[in-house]
């Protein structure tokens, strides 16, 4: 969606989730055998890359539609 120029946001508790400690992560495609830190780490430069704001550690407990969005 960012790279269609509308904002983008991720909200959550821990970036990555399990994933982000798996010891070893060999079921994606094109990235093979890889630590869960370093393909979480891939993901979030990836969704950077393209003005994605990311919030962690803020859970959210509800959500509001406004005129601009």
């Amino acid at each position: 969606m960012a790279r269609f120029d509308l904002k983008t946001i991720i909200v959550t508790k821990d970036l990555g989730g399990k994933m982000a400690v798996a010891p070893l992560v060999d079921d994606h495609p094109g990235i093979p055998d890889v630590p869960g830190n370093e393909l979480v780490n891939l993901f979030e430069k990836h969704v950077r890359k393209y003005g994605v704001e990311i919030v962690v550690g803020n859970p959210m407990e509800n959500l509001r539609r406004s005129n601009d969005l």
